[in-house]
């Protein structure tokens, strides 16, 4: 079965490829057994991610139908805007799993989404 997967950054919002989009991991591509490229998904709503999926047509051979999600640095700051806290800086897929979901994640969804 495949894992059910939420974006939670807007990743590009030109492309509607916004925080809250469901759906289904198609495929992995890895330069080597331990580094991770990108995530192959296949996002519930089928008009998403058209213009990305054309800059990256030599990923989705394998996997026709699904949209490259890269790797992106988050930064975190702790202690406040006075610029004394720490500082962080992330490199992280933005996906989370989305088999459970509450009411306040799916509100903004326009098709229905079967919670099970």
């Amino acid at each position: 079965m495949a894992s059910r997967v939420m974006l939670v950054l807007n990743v590009d919002v030109r492309c509607c490829l916004t925080n809250g989009k469901l759906g289904t991991i198609a495929g992995i591509i890895s330069s080597d057994s331990s580094h991770i490229e990108c995530v192959l998904v296949k996002v519930d709503e089928g008009n998403v991610g058209a213009s990305l999926v054309q800059q990256y047509l030599q990923f989705l051979k394998s996997v026709p139908g699904s949209i490259p999600i890269f790797k992106i640095f988050v930064s975190y700051q702790l202690g406040g805007k006075n610029q004394h806290g720490a500082h962080s800086q992330l490199l992280q897929l933005p996906l989370r799993l989305a088999w459970d979901l509450t009411c306040l994640k799916v509100q903004d969804q326009t098709s229905p989404v079967g919670i099970h």
